[in-house]
């Protein structure tokens, strides 16, 4: 589809209150296109990577800048344990572990339980990069180039929002759900 500005181009074409948005506003067309993708990465998987941080005996460090969220329970601690997850606020109030055998997330940092210096190898979701308008001409989006049309379906519900369609948008919004989801199948 090419760069973000081809992609509300091609949204913005099949309608003339879609064109005016795009010419008037596209500052407020940028947020729901983050906002988009942001929910597409969350519910479709489709951006991972792995992380290989090396946890001192403090046993916490900060998350990466990309970091959307884990794939919860496969953090891998050695070649046969993984951690598990639990409660940043239950893990404090049981206050000390025997073994490392837990992981939180917590206000952007990892912590693992039963504190100890490692190198754990943890599945986690990418956010994707966040766009502006000064980048709109020269940057892809991150998620891959045949789910591009999928983000349509979001812009048009926030599109009929504005107009304050609001039952119209709620069925918009759930078939781009639904579609993010569709795409977790194919991942």
């Amino acid at each position: 589809m090419g760069t973000v500005v081809n992609i509300l181009e091609d949204w913005a074409s099949t309608e003339s209150g879609k064109q005016n948005l795009y010419a008037s506003q596209q500052g407020k067309l940028i947020r729901w296109l983050n906002e988009a993708q942001l929910l597409f990465c969350d519910k479709s998987e489709c951006l991972r990577d792995v992380w290989q941080p090396t946890v001192t005996s403090t046993g916490n460090i900060a998350l990466p800048s990309d970091f959307l969220r884990e794939i919860k329970n496969r953090v891998k601690w050695q070649d046969d344990k993984y951690l598990s997850q639990i409660d940043y606020p239950t893990a404090n109030i049981v206050g000390s572990f025997s073994d490392t055998q837990f992981y939180s997330i917590w206000n952007d940092t990892f912590y693992v339980w039963g504190a100890a210096a490692g190198t754990p190898e943890i599945p986690y979701i990418q956010k994707p990069t966040a766009l502006t308008v000064a980048t709109l001409s020269s940057t892809n989006l991150d998620i891959p180039t045949q789910y591009h049309h999928r983000l349509f379906l979001f812009l048009d519900s926030m599109g009929l929002r504005e107009m304050k369609d609001y039952a119209g948008s709620e069925i918009l919004f759930d078939k781009f759900e639904n579609n993010a989801r569709q795409a977790y199948n194919d991942f």
